[in-house]
């Protein structure tokens, strides 16, 4: 993982620890630390530097768990499963 993924996370995790559920959200430190983390990552794209980013963002961020691949996953295991039977 890289260093700055781990520091992110690390912080987050930190945050998260310290405050009762649903309150990290209105944290200011906790949003500070979600735009350091888009400004490094996304330079001038990111939404908090680049208005049309912003304009064309749907709002939802990460509200639903992935579903990226699952059913690609899935056949993947299944097949691996019926190989050792």
């Amino acid at each position: 993982m890289p260093r700055p993924t781990r520091d992110f996370v690390e912080c987050w995790l930190d945050l998260a620890r310290r405050q009762r559920p649903g309150r990290l959200v209105g944290m200011p430190a906790a949003r500070d630390l979600v735009r350091q983390r888009e400004l490094n990552l996304k330079g001038a794209k990111s939404r908090f530097a680049n208005e049309l980013a912003l304009d064309a963002w749907s709002g939802s961020s990460g509200r639903r768990p992935f579903s990226y691949r699952w059913l690609n996953v899935r056949r993947h295991l299944a097949d691996l499963a019926a190989g050792r039977s």
